[in-house]
């Protein structure tokens, strides 16, 4: 039977301080993912704002589960926070601290070789077919199409 991750991000400045729950079964290409978001949910915004810090968020693990318990559990999980204190649900805006003296190429780069890691392993392990590659990294193929491109993959040589 699988395992569901049942995860909690924080920004590594506030550690203590869970803002979002969610499920995976893959928690390294979840975080990537999370890290590349261009969405506008609270959610991707408060990431969006910790990079703009050159901050990536981190993942503590709350649990790990049967995937028939996972929706159950995770929503334990959220349920264990006070309300209006993750970005899942309803809150405040998030006020992040003026860091503008870190340098935001570093972290881009790091960000692009964490990405570009996944996405090879990933087409790897699926024999370079892409929609395959989509499915297991929880993207759509046009993303995986557009990542390949920006992150200038290319298949090696046989």
């Amino acid at each position: 039977m699988n395992q569901i991750t049942i995860y909690g991000l924080y920004d590594p400045r506030f550690p203590d301080v869970i803002r979002y729950v969610g499920q995976t079964r893959n928690l390294e290409q979840r975080i990537v993912s999370h890290a590349l978001t261009r969405k506008t949910d609270k959610r991707s915004l408060w990431i969006q704002a910790m990079r703009k810090d050159g901050v990536l968020p981190c993942a503590k693990v709350l649990a790990v589960v049967p995937e028939s318990q996972a929706n159950e559990a995770e929503r334990s999980a959220i349920d264990s926070f006070p309300a209006g204190s993750l970005t899942n649900e309803g809150h405040s805006p998030f006020r992040r601290p003026n860091l503008s003296n870190v340098k935001q190429s570093a972290l881009r780069s790091r960000i692009n070789s964490i990405a570009k890691d996944s996405v090879i392993e990933a087409l790897a392990s699926n024999k370079w077919k892409i929609q395959p590659a989509a499915k297991a990294l929880g993207i759509a193929r046009p993303t995986l199409y557009d990542l390949i491109s920006r992150l200038q993959i290319t298949r090696p040589s046989p």
